[in-house]
């Protein structure tokens, strides 16, 4: 896995003042805590991250911090916090890691492959889209394919179905659905259904 660098500088100020006059200057607010450390608040460059970001699976991935002290530290992107209305970043919280030891991270499913059940008339369901791990951060994937390509009408693909390599262990309940195929209603059906119905304007006049 390709890890990118962030620059980062300190910040010592809080609130919504300070942290909105950063946001105006390009910045982006953040705090770095994990590995059994003090909490450090820094700032992102807003382009750097947008870029960062920008790339598949961005925030899943691991990152490497320069500056303030911090140089070769490795982190992962535990929250982003946007603006709902602009999407605009507003606050990032990331997690440090050590390389020589397991951590958890939320890994990304994607999906390959069209199910029977769908070529069948059927509709898929999404009920997950990532699932949490453990493993070393050398080990961490990109994503996690999952071929559903097999899945029949009324049958589903649970968490437990995964095959992980080797390195990860599973943290997300085995037993949780990642995806399912359910049967569409046919219109024709609804139809026939519809006309067995009493017509209630009729019925009025015949009671009248």
């Amino acid at each position: 896995m390709d890890i990118d660098t962030l620059n980062v500088t300190g910040r010592t100020e809080t609130g919504k003042g300070p942290n909105r006059r950063l946001r105006s200057q390009g910045q982006v607010p953040a705090v770095i805590y994990g590995s059994n450390e003090e909490p450090k608040m820094v700032a992102l460059n807003f382009r750097e991250l947008e870029k960062a970001l920008s790339k598949p699976n961005a925030e899943t991935n691991l990152f490497t911090l320069a500056g303030e002290g911090l140089d070769k530290t490795t982190t992962v992107i535990r929250e982003i916090q946007r603006d709902p209305v602009t999407r605009r970043f507003l606050h990032v919280d990331l997690f440090r890691v050590r390389m020589d030891q397991e951590a958890e991270f939320e890994v990304p499913i994607h999906a390959t492959g069209t199910p029977v059940g769908v070529r069948e008339g059927g509709m898929l369901e999404t009920h997950l889209r990532s699932i949490t791990v453990k493993c070393l951060p050398g080990k961490l994937p990109e994503s996690i394919v999952v071929d559903i390509s097999k899945l029949q009408v009324n049958e589903t693909l649970h968490v437990s179905d995964i095959q992980l390599t080797e390195g990860l262990t599973l943290v997300t309940d085995g037993a949780e659905t990642l995806f399912g195929v359910h049967a569409v209603k046919v219109a024709a059906e609804a139809t026939e259904e519809d006309a067995a119905q009493p017509e209630v304007i009729g019925k009025k006049k015949e009671e009248e």
